[in-house]
């Protein structure tokens, strides 16, 4: 007798399940199809566990062979790994077999230069010694000839030589400087016995040739300086004496002092200027006579100044006042100022 509630088979007779409890029904129908039923589902029940079995088995291999190949990859990629590794450890191996042949290399080159550097030096240094040694006794011929030659009064030859003498060598250096020095005192004091003696054309040539051998030398510069002046000074006495005939004949040599004033070309093309060859002397309380058609009688010296009134050829004039604007001489005639050039003879054609 099958159980109606789980499908326990029980004994026959019995009213109640030995494996779930439940009452046992006896509805003859109703039990034979229900026995048939369990006979069915025994039956099938061992098919469907193989079934299961089956499955469980495919899903078994299913699974084995998915690890196998997950493991053959596994396998792979760490083969991979240690073959970039092993060529990665070989590529460092050949570079520090590189940096120690390369390092051997130069570390035998070094030494092999500092060998070589220690004997050229060795060598060098003695050639060196030797030339200094030359070299001092030759400077030392220079320092002798040039202090002779500054006590003879040969300045420039002395200073030549001193000037040979470099600055690397600070003994003989420093006693060329001392020697230049000594120059330069005796030079100032020969160039004011010769301004002191009045010969201020000497003074003034020799300064001008020290200048150039004592270039920072400030007495020298000012010897120069009065020496120029004084010979200035002698020009212009010099030029104040000499006539206006006696000067346009000693500038027709280079001029055509003529036509400058015929024209009015004074201070052009190189001409001179006319206040420096006209002086105020050749105009103040002298008698002048007029040499233009009409000239302006102007209230002050100036060429910007008013007319006053006019003046004409022939007429003399003798100016009381003389004043010059770096072009001209004005020329106060008691009534007015008047141009010098109105009496030189710059407006004759007018």
């Amino acid at each position: 007798m099958y159980c109606q509630n789980c499908g326990h088979p029980n004994e026959d007779g019995a009213k109640f399940c030995n494996n779930c409890g439940s009452k046992l029904n006896y509805d003859s129908n109703a039990n034979n199809n229900r026995n048939k039923d369990q006979e069915t589902t025994q039956k099938l029940r061992p098919v469907r566990e193989d079934f299961r079995e089956n499955i469980n088995n495919n899903d078994s291999r299913n699974t084995h062979r998915n690890y196998k190949n997950e493991k053959v990859k596994l396998a792979d990629n760490y083969n991979n790994y240690l073959g970039i590794k092993k060529v990665i450890i070989t590529v460092l191996i050949i570079i520090f077999i590189i940096v120690l042949i390369v390092g051997a290399i130069r570390f035998a080159l070094i030494d092999n230069k500092e060998t070589n550097d220690t004997v050229g030096g060795e060598i060098s240094s003695n050639k060196v010694s030797s030339s200094l040694k030359n070299e001092s006794n030759d400077f030392a011929k220079v320092l002798s000839d040039a202090k002779s030659l500054i006590k003879n009064g040969e300045f420039e030859m002395a200073v030549t030589k001193l000037k040979t003498i470099p600055k690397s060598t600070s003994s003989d250096y420093k006693k060329a400087e001392d020697l230049l020095k000594d120059a330069e005192e005796r030079a100032v004091d020969q160039l004011v016995d010769i301004f002191n003696s009045g010969d201020y054309e000497k003074a003034e040539s020799l300064s001008s040739k020290y200048i150039e051998l004592f270039p920072k030398s400030q007495d020298i510069a000012v010897v120069n300086d009065r020496a120029k002046e004084e010979l200035g000074k002698d020009d212009k006495e010099n030029n104040k004496k000499k006539s206006i005939k006696e000067r346009k004949q000693e500038l027709s040599k280079d001029y055509d002092i003529d036509n400058i004033i015929s024209n009015d070309l004074w201070d052009k093309n190189g001409n001179p200027y006319y206040v420096e060859f006209y002086k105020a002397e050749d105009f103040m309380g002298k008698d002048l006579t007029v040499d233009i058609s009409v000239g302006q009688l102007r209230t002050s010296p100036s060429i910007k100044s008013e007319k006053k009134g006019e003046v004409r050829r022939g007429e003399v004039v003798h100016p009381t006042k003389v004043e010059s604007d770096g072009e001209r001489y004005w020329l106060y005639i008691g009534k007015g100022w008047i141009s010098s050039k109105l009496v030189t003879g710059e407006f004759h054609k007018e």
